[in-house]
């Protein structure tokens, strides 16, 4: 009966962390956003100037799913390999892999869809 308690703790921590850590994420992007309408002083030249430095950010998140993949072949990925099937590797492989695409295209949705319709 106590094995029961323990795991049901572990799993309610475990949970929290995720909420916390979400909760992080999102108040860490709005206050970015907000030092960013005061520094340029309106949201329209914040908006302005995030479409000026597109290209950057572009370029940033490219680095960082570089060093992602990078670090995932040469470190992770034999441990994964140790503990799971090669199927299971396989398809968390896949899934992140739709997930970054996933992020690209809603990072350019504004952009697509503003072209579409002019």
């Amino acid at each position: 009966m106590q094995r029961k308690i323990i795991v049901g703790l572990r799993s309610l921590a475990v949970g929290s962390k995720w909420v916390i850590g979400s909760v992080a994420i999102l108040l860490t992007g709005c206050g970015i956003a907000w030092l960013g309408i005061k520094v340029t002083g309106s949201q329209a030249a914040f908006t302005a100037w995030l479409d000026t430095a597109r290209p950057w950010l572009q370029l940033w998140r490219l680095v960082l799913y570089a060093l992602m993949a990078g670090l995932w072949f040469s470190r992770v990925r034999g441990r994964f390999l140790l503990q799971l099937p090669i199927r299971q590797v396989r398809r968390l492989e896949l899934l992140t892999l739709m997930l970054f695409v996933l992020i690209e295209l809603g990072a350019h949705h504004h952009q697509l869809f503003q072209g579409a319709a002019s």
